[in-house]
């Protein structure tokens, strides 16, 4: 395989994993104060394991987030709260964990 092809495939791979979604783009990350106003859905957990070179820490962090905020909105969710953010770069292990709530903003 030449070199092209193996940038092109790790590349490929990356962004599909770290796409976000219609509904995940209308999701904010919100503080524990204002959770307070708002109704409490359910924890959601991303959890993934990236096999690329290409997985840096602020690769691997956007994986995380992105998918997340997507998470949430599968929820029919429109904020959260961080509850665990976990991303190596070393063992391409991505671990994200929040709570979903829907707020009137």
């Amino acid at each position: 395989m030449g070199h092209n092809t193996f940038v092109y495939i790790s590349s490929f791979v990356l962004r599909n994993n770290s796409t976000i979604k219609r509904g995940g783009a209308r999701v904010r990350r919100i503080s524990e104060a204002r959770a307070e106003k708002c109704q409490f859905i359910k924890r959601v957990q991303y959890r993934d394991r990236i096999w690329s070179v290409m997985k840096a820490p602020m690769i691997m962090r956007g994986i995380g987030r992105n998918n997340i905020r997507n998470k949430v909105a599968l929820t029919g969710g429109n904020a959260f709260v961080l509850v665990t953010k976990d991303s190596n770069f070393f063992t391409g292990t991505v671990f994200y964990e929040a709570d979903a709530y829907k707020c009137k903003f």
